[in-house]
């Protein structure tokens, strides 16, 4: 009986000890608050940016062409003088003006992203696509 007595009373004891040490812990304790600020992102243009209007006047494109990505590509007329005027006409002003070369372009470009083999000869490149087909660059 002693021993059960001892046993109870030590289950009892660590039992306080257990549930003291919660208490404590848990009332002597400050609660962290953690605050976040929520920061704007606003986009700076470096000093050296230049504007299309500024970098190439309008007035000095030749001709234009959709290139094989569908991105617009503009030829100058004279390089030697692409920085004299200012201009601020949008692309569709100017694209009216000017020849477009869009299917001569088309017609000549190959896409090297769909060359699956390639064979260089002395006179020339024969290049083979993904679908089968093929086509001949005779060097001059």
């Amino acid at each position: 009986m002693k021993k059960i007595t001892k046993t109870i009373l030590k289950i009892a004891v660590i039992g306080t000890m257990l549930a003291s040490a919660y208490l404590l812990g848990t009332t002597r304790t400050e609660t962290v608050i953690e605050t976040q600020k929520v920061i704007e992102m606003v986009e700076v243009i470096p000093d050296g940016y230049i504007g299309l209007n500024e970098a190439i006047p309008l007035e000095d494109v030749a001709c234009w062409f959709m290139d094989g990505y569908d991105y617009p590509c503009f030829e100058l007329k004279d390089v030697a003088t692409q920085y004299n005027a200012d201009n601020t006409r949008s692309y569709a002003d100017i694209l009216e003006t000017l020849p477009d070369h869009t299917a001569e372009f088309q017609e000549n470009f190959i896409d090297m992203r769909m060359v699956d083999d390639f064979v260089a000869t002395e006179n020339g490149l024969h290049l083979y696509f993904e679908d089968g087909t093929g086509h001949y660059i005779e060097i001059d």
